[in-house]
């Protein structure tokens, strides 16, 4: 089609239209490249997955992508071995995996309805959920590393707390002591350092490193020779806490590495320009009389393996400890509402619709050695 053509169908802002809807800047850059398709059968898949998307609207599903950044920068980095990513890019990247994640589960549940958009995130594996929560566990949303992120970490920053009180406490003290000399009883900080403000013609009075003046320079910061010893205590903790973040944000990237291809996988998924699916908030049910759950159960630091059962639509599955012969004991009770089971912060895939009416019960159990109690309402 020549340029001429595109003009008269006005295609650029058409393009437009479409890139406003966009809610990623990866779908945005992806719209922006849209272009007609000459093959047919690209042309017939791009249909399908279109009527899907309309079909699943129509029933009330949709999903979001929410504060996702473009993360080919990321991704860049990844492929480069040994590289670290900051806080926030390592974030960034949990968050894309958790949203494809939860586009996964949406369209699991349609996927008779919908067999090309699952085509698209069917692949994704569990592990990213795994992947997800062990960043979340270490990363603020600040994206501070959070004090639990390590166990040396917390005892690095409870020395530093420690030590800061101390400090605090003998300046405050000193300048007490030598009222007549300080400018403001106020501990303040310079050069990574706490000192204190001292009246520059009573300089002499306290005796210690000088790290600064006011821009009037009737004051002069001074870090007392008291506190000079623990001042360079505090720089050494917190040089160890630089090194300790350093070494957490490495073990992460490494983590991000090892799942660089569902990764991209997800960053593909999520640039596709389709509508977003999550169960519709409404109160009336809709759908199907009942479900099979397949629900991931981790008994301890090895692999999870999956435990598989029917239970009617709206119902809370409580998973019980006991182990009769190697096996787990399932009970579940009818309640009112959609069925969301989660254990251990992997989301349940709904793998199976029952038709009204027909009787849903346990179909299958599986083996573990000690299966924590774990109780989800929906």
């Amino acid at each position: 089609m020549n340029k001429q053509a595109f003009t008269t169908l006005e295609y650029q802002h058409l393009l437009e239209l479409i890139k406003r809807n966009a809610q990623t800047e990866a779908g945005q850059r992806r719209v922006e490249t849209l272009s007609p398709i000459d093959d047919a059968a690209e042309l017939r898949h791009a249909l399908a997955a279109l009527a899907e998307c309309v079909r699943l609207r129509a029933r009330g599903v949709k999903w979001y992508f929410n504060g996702l950044t473009e993360p080919s920068e990321s991704i860049g980095r990844l492929r480069v071995e040994g590289a670290s990513l900051d806080p926030l890019a390592i974030l960034q990247t949990a968050r894309l995996c958790d949203q494809a994640m939860s586009a996964r589960a949406a369209i699991l549940a349609e996927r008779e309805e919908a067999p090309v958009l699952w085509q698209l995130v069917q692949d994704l594996p569990r592990e990213l959920n795994t992947l997800v929560a062990r960043v979340t566990n270490k990363i603020l949303p600040s994206g501070e590393i959070d004090d639990r992120a390590s166990p040396e970490l917390a005892n690095i920053r409870h020395e530093i707390n420690v030590l800061r009180s101390r400090i605090t406490r003998s300046l405050e003290g000193l300048m007490r002591r030598s009222a007549e000399a300080i400018q403001d009883e106020l501990v303040t900080i310079r050069n990574d350092r706490f000192v204190i403000p001292v009246k520059t013609d009573h300089r002499g009075r306290i005796q210690g490193v000088a790290h600064g003046y006011s821009s009037s320079g009737a004051t002069a910061f001074i870090e007392p020779l008291e506190t000079i010893d623990a001042n360079n205590e505090l720089q050494n903790l917190h040089e160890s806490e630089a090194r300790e973040i350093a070494r957490i944000l490495s073990g992460l990237s490494e983590e991000l590495r090892a799942q660089l291809p569902a990764i991209e996988m997800a960053a593909e998924a999520v640039a596709e320009p389709a509508p977003e699916v999550s169960p519709t908030p409404e109160s009336e049910p809709v759908g199907p009389a009942s479900v099979t759950v397949d629900a991931p159960i981790r008994t301890g630091p090895g692999p999870s393996f999956d435990l598989i059962f029917t239970v009617p639509m709206g119902s809370t599955v409580q998973q019980t400890g006991h182990v009769t012969d190697g096996y787990v004991t399932v009970q579940y009770k009818e309640v009112t509402g959609w069925l969301a089971l989660e254990d251990l912060g992997a989301p349940s895939s709904f793998v199976e619709e029952t038709p009204p009416g027909e009787t849903a019960a346990p179909v299958e159990t599986a083996p573990a050695e000690d299966l924590p109690v774990a109780t989800q309402p929906v």
